[in-house]
């Protein structure tokens, strides 16, 4: 069964937002509660919900999963928390605290992030209109390099090395399997045989790198950040976070900046100085050599495939052709690299 954000849905959650704020937050004077705004994901529609209260306002984010699957609902509020309780003794880094889980519909509700979205922030820096690069870009970038090294601080409180590997061939199979179900695949097929072959070199040399807790999906829409002078980074959808190796997020991070900006629409030299100042917060360089650095670069390379051919299926006009160009250089890169 799949979950449309009808307006029938829309009241259920806008009930369940009001009752939770006055039983779990003690918000007693809640007065209204209305949808801001609202857009869907590959697995979820996301609400923009706001409360007025006679204190103000309180804006939240509600999360509704669009497969009816309670069961990743559970598991995206066990893995926030976990992540949530991991960063506990850096006081500047956190995620988006979960103030209710439920079952039907399956949704989660967030606390909203302070602060703007760092993909806000460079969109306004380094789209091709832009006059020049805005330093609160650069600010920002580092800033996450900062939260990243935070959650490497610690080693994971789970996972070994064949877990951590064995999940990451488990995915890549997944995400080649769904490539193939829709339209244009035939482009990427070098492509993806190259990357399913750089992740599953992973089972016969095996790493004993560290194991780390990461975010899995940490790009510049999922974190917010303050403009303090000690700015506040927060991290949002917490849905992937698992145990992995070493670098990943920051792998990913990357790689997110070279291959879903459209280098149409952005200026590449721009994005070459956020990647550069993300890099300097990390406080170490995100090497490509390893065996390690290129089975994560391949499972990247493929969500990102899976990404873009969802959009060819369900984008609008522009979006399609946007899809479509991005996901040939995205495989050309990849191909070339091997060859």
């Amino acid at each position: 069964m799949s979950i449309h954000a009808d307006q029938r849905t829309v009241s259920l959650v806008l009930r369940c937002v009001q009752h939770d704020l006055m039983s779990l937050c003690g918000k007693q004077d809640v007065r209204r509660v209305r949808m801001l705004n609202r857009h869907t994901t590959l697995l979820n529609h996301v609400l923009h919900v706001q409360a007025e209260t006679d204190d103000g306002h309180v804006d939240l984010y509600v999360k509704l999963n669009r497969d009816d699957s309670y069961r990743a609902v559970r598991d995206e509020h066990e893995r926030a928390q976990l992540l949530r309780h991991h960063l506990h003794h850096a006081p500047r880094f956190d995620t988006a605290p979960v103030l209710a889980c439920h079952d039907h519909p399956p949704m989660l509700i967030y606390a909203a992030a302070k602060g703007d979205s760092l993909f806000a922030t460079i969109h306004r820096s380094c789209e091709r209109f832009s006059s020049e690069l805005n330093h609160r870009a650069m600010a920002h970038a580092h800033a996450a390099g900062q939260w990243v090294r935070a959650t490497e601080a610690k080693s994971a409180p789970s996972g070994s090395p064949f877990t951590v590997a064995q999940h990451m061939i488990n995915e890549a199979e997944t995400a080649v399997r769904q490539i193939r179900e829709r339209r244009y695949h035939e482009a990427f097929g070098p492509a993806m045989r190259q990357c399913i072959e750089a992740i599953s070199s992973l089972a016969d040399h095996l790493p004993t790198d560290r194991i780390v807790l990461a975010h899995g999906d940490l790009h510049p829409e999922n974190l917010f950040i303050t403009d303090d002078d000690q700015p506040h980074i927060t991290a949002i959808d917490a849905a992937l976070s698992r145990p992995q190796f070493a670098g990943y997020d920051a792998r990913y991070f990357c790689h997110h900046l070279n291959c879903s900006f459209s280098h149409i629409r952005y200026r590449p030299a721009a994005l070459d100085q956020v990647r550069a100042a993300f890099i300097e917060g990390y406080g170490q360089p995100v090497d490509i050599d390893t065996p390690i650095a290129r089975a994560q670069q391949a499972l990247n390379v493929l969500r990102s495939l899976r990404y873009l051919t969802s959009l060819g299926e369900r984008g609008n006009a522009l979006r399609r052709i946007w899809s479509q160009w991005d996901g040939r250089r995205i495989a050309r890169t990849v191909t070339r690299q091997a060859a």
